[in-house]
């Protein structure tokens, strides 16, 4: 198993083609993976309606590209994915118009999913069985492919391979798994089994242009350059962590892999393919939000209900559409004269006001301490 750097500094769809071919020849083959009629599912993120611009999705053009590579290969491509939200064939339609995604077809022979409906599986993983409700797209195709975009995340820290595929999950069902999994840990134990159960062959993270600040949607595209490309989600994101200056102990879905023996502790154990110090940013903003390293402190873990961030509203960019209302998995929210209150005896944290508000009238406020 290893991990393919990639330099690439713009959405050129020549180049990427050329890019992906190189990946799959470093990783064994292409025609180890996608043989004539292989029905591929390429797992997108699309958060939510957004210009590609903002680094909030995964750029079409990386998905047209990778898309060309396989349908050469005998490949037969569906995109995907599940956005914060309702899901239905309606909102896909809308989603994919606003995310550039409409054109998709145009650049290649990918189809694009339009349907809404799913179903419910019970997965054994290791000597244990966890149900999971995915989109039907995913029963349908013999492989699925992470197509991830490198993002902070306000919850989780890091958003790559492995927090992609929790997109597999349909619409509002991500709200009940935010309810019954309100600790980031815990949730991050869930997002790992997941992935396990997802069983994606391959991970491609789209770097060209990531997001840092308050991701995954509110934060700044930044220009990081790399394409990464593994076949394992895990090692993906150990690797794409340390290029935006995460320890694998500040990312709790690393952690949680980690913890459960299916991930290393460090990049020095993975074999990475191309320099990994050629990319590394050291000064690359993370979210406030960002849980993780504060709760692996147990000094600042004792103290988290006191000083655990928590999300605010910025009236004047706040419109009352009411979007937060619809997806706060809590029912913690209401609209107020001015802006949205929030009940914080209520609010889990899990910041999806912050991560879903199309006008960014959501910030992340963490209460300031002294530890002497």
């Amino acid at each position: 198993m290893s991990v393919i750097l990639n330099k690439c500094n713009e959405y050129d769809i020549v180049r990427l083609e050329k890019i992906f071919e190189e990946a799959f020849a470093e990783l064994g083959g292409i025609e180890n993976y996608i043989s004539q009629g292989t029905k591929v599912l390429l797992k997108a993120n699309l958060l939510m309606k957004s210009d590609p611009d903002s680094a909030v999705v995964t750029n079409p053009v990386f998905v047209a590209a990778l898309t060309r590579v396989v349908e050469r290969a005998g490949g037969v491509v569906t995109v995907a994915d599940s956005p914060g939200g309702f899901y239905s064939e309606k909102i896909l339609k809308n989603l994919y118009t606003a995310c550039g995604y409409n054109l998709i077809p145009e650049m290649c022979g990918a189809k694009l999913n339009y349907d809404a409906s799913f179903k419910k599986e019970v997965y054994k993983i290791g000597d244990e069985v966890f149900p999971f409700t995915f989109i039907t797209p995913f029963f349908e195709n013999d492989i699925v492919i992470s197509v991830a975009k490198l993002k902070t995340h306000g919850f989780t820290t890091y958003t790559g391979a492995v927090k992609n595929l929790f997109g597999l999950v349909p619409g509002t069902y991500k709200a009940e798994y935010h309810m019954r999994f309100p600790d980031v840990n815990v949730f991050s134990d869930m997002l790992v089994r997941l992935c396990s159960a997802a069983k994606p062959t391959l991970s491609f993270i789209d770097g060209i242009v990531g997001m840092e600040g308050a991701g995954p949607s509110g934060g700044t595209p930044r220009k990081v350059g790399v394409v990464i490309a593994s076949d394992n989600p895990h090692h993906a994101d150990m690797v794409a962590s340390k290029i935006i200056g995460l320890k694998p102990e500040q990312v709790p879905t690393l952690g949680s892999a980690i913890n459960m023996g299916i991930c290393p502790c460090s990049t020095d154990e993975i074999e990475i393919k191309g320099n990994i110090e050629e990319f590394v940013i050291n000064d690359y903003k993370q979210a406030i939000g960002g849980m993780g390293s504060m709760l692996n402190n147990p000094l600042l873990k004792k103290a988290s209900n006191y000083i655990a961030p928590r999300p605010v509203f910025i009236g004047s960019k706040c419109v009352k559409c009411g979007e937060c209302v619809r997806c706060c998995p809590a029912d913690a929210i209401t609209i107020g004269k001015k802006k949205p209150n929030i009940d914080k005896k209520k609010c889990i944290r899990c910041f999806c006001c912050q991560e879903l508000c199309p006008k960014k009238a959501v910030d992340i406020k963490r209460i300031s301490f002294y530890l002497g």
